[in-house]
Formats: C-alpha cells, sequence, structure tokens
C-alpha cells in the first residue's frame, strides 16, 4: 500500500509505504474486487496466502492501517485480527 503525495502541482512522490509481507512472500493484498474499507484516517483490508510472522509478516489477516501525513511519514499497522489456524483432515 502507499500513500502518494499529490499537493504541489505537476509533481507526485510517494509519501509512505506498507508491505503486508515485508520478509517473506504470499500475503498480498486480497479483497476480492473490492476496495479497502475508509474511515478517517484509518484504511481496512485483507492479506490473503502468506506468511504470519508480525509484525513484518501479516498473511491471512484483516489488517488496520492508519496515515496521517501531518504527523508522520509511514502507513502504520494499528491492529489486525488473524482467524483461526485452519486444520487438515
Amino acid at each position: 500500500m502507499i500513500a502518494v503525495d499529490v499537493t504541489t502541482k505537476g509533481i507526485t512522490k510517494i509519501a509512505a509505504a506498507w508491505s503486508s509481507t515485508a520478509r517473506y512472500s504470499g500475503g498480498g493484498i486480497w479483497m476480492g474486487a473490492q476496495a479497502p474499507a475508509v474511515q478517517g484516517n484509518k484504511l481496512y483490508l485483507m492479506t490473503g496466502n502468506g506468511a504470519f510472522d508480525p509484525p513484518a509478516d501479516l498473511g491471512e489477516c484483516l489488517v488496520e492501517l492508519q496515515y496521517d501525513p501531518a504527523t508522520t511519514t509511514t502507513v502504520a499497522c494499528h491492529g489486525l485480527v488473524r482467524p483461526v489456524q485452519r486444520r487438515r483432515a
């Protein structure tokens, strides 16, 4: 996920970024053709199959991100929910 600064006319720059799996693979944003939900400066999204080793790798989670351009240059994870681990028969 990236935050893009478009406040300067003619110049677009990346203001902040967040990765759901910073060290391992998989775990990309998986929304089933739906956009992430937004409320104020919080963004909610689902991640797909991938590594789960918080705080850097958040596969198979509902993630709450927060970004406030007035106070930070990072997109930060402020909460997550991970479903119960599936068991195979």
